[in-house]
């Protein structure tokens, strides 16, 4: 009886050990769940997808995370028990995987395929128009064709009307309170000198103006204030076209152009005329005190000037196209310039 009972005791005490030893074991176990979220259309990784793992069966989050460039997710510090887990992405259907058992260190799950959600909406149109002037990093650039102020008038009409360039009282333009810039045309340096390549370049012929006020050294050393790049308009119609510009404004100023064009496949030649009539109109009160045989005077001067400028111009040109590579352009302006200054003074 004592033996009997000697050996119930230790087969208890045994059994005892086993249940502790196997709680050990399984109690407490962590693993993770790993795999990868594809396009099920282009079969690409979906980058940013969000995985979320919830308890069964009260269906309680419990952990998540969200995809790498590769689409490849991962899981950790999940408790050994019973999940399901959710896939999601903007623009993408909901994908839920039921009963995944943890139950080892690395649970891999197969590869996981979203379907992209497909909705058809009625034909829109979108468009929008650029800015009048844009700034960028290193320029700022004028789109010359949402001007309307500068229709008829030249390059630098275009500067002066957008406050990037400033004329002085002889109708010089002036770039950072200097004339010493450098115009170009195309990205190629022009022909003429920086005002006077200005003036000779019809609105309507420009795409847009880029102006850079900080050129690099390679300039810097030539002692210029500013770069003026004018890209002028690409004919892309075959067969003849033409476009007329008008304009008048209050103080009896106005301005015209007329350009005809034809293009084939490798010639594009145009003709064309512009005139342009522009009053400026300043005035300025000279008070002055002097003192003449021991007389002191006092004279107060109202001067009112009036400045006329008359360009009228004709223009023709052409471009040859000898490759893809190689192109023949020539173009000519030639007019004529007249100022006509009207100074009135006015003693007070």
């Amino acid at each position: 009886m004592k033996a009997f009972f000697r050996f119930s005791i230790i087969i208890f005490i045994f059994n005892h050990f086993i249940n502790i030893t196997y709680a050990g074991n399984f109690e407490n176990k962590t693993g993770k769940i790993t795999g990868y979220v594809f396009d099920a259309n282009s079969n690409k990784p979906i980058e940013y997808a969000t995985v979320s793992v919830y308890k069964l069966p009260d269906t309680v989050l419990v952990s998540g995370c969200i995809t790498d460039a590769s689409g490849k997710f991962e899981i950790e510090n999940l408790l050994y028990d019973n999940y399901f887990v959710s896939f999601q992405f903007l623009g993408y259907e909901k994908k839920i995987i039921e009963n995944v058992t943890i139950n080892s260190k690395i649970h891999e799950l197969e590869n996981i395929f979203l379907i992209e959600l497909v909705n058809e909406l009625e034909t829109v149109t979108i468009s929008s128009q650029k800015n009048l002037v844009e700034q960028k990093i290193d320029k700022k650039v004028i789109n010359v064709s949402q001007d309307l102020s500068s229709i008829g008038g030249t390059a630098a009409d275009v500067l002066v009307n957008n406050a990037l360039v400033q004329t002085n009282s002889d109708g010089d333009v002036l770039l950072r309170n200097s004339s010493s810039f450098i115009v170009l045309i195309d990205g190629k340096p022009s022909p003429f000198a920086g005002a006077e390549a200005l003036n000779q370049i019809q609105s309507s012929e420009i795409e847009r103006i880029e102006l850079i006020t900080n050129p690099s050294a390679k300039y810097n050393a030539e002692g210029v204030t500013g770069i003026i790049n004018i890209i002028t308009k690409k004919q892309r119609f075959k067969g003849i076209s033409g476009i007329v510009n008008a304009s008048y404004s209050s103080n009896n100023a106005y301005s015209g152009d007329f350009i005809l064009n034809y293009k084939n496949e490798k010639l594009n030649f145009f003709v064309g005329t512009d005139y342009k009539k522009q009053v400026t109109n300043v005035s300025f009160d000279i008070d002055r005190t002097y003192t003449f045989t021991d007389t002191l005077y006092y004279r107060d001067e109202l001067i009112k000037q009036t400045i006329i400028r008359q360009n009228p111009a004709v223009k023709f040109g052409l471009d040859y196209q000898i490759n893809s590579n190689t192109n023949i352009s020539f173009t000519n302006t030639s007019g004529t310039g007249s100022n006509l200054d009207k100074t009135k003074s006015v003693h007070i």
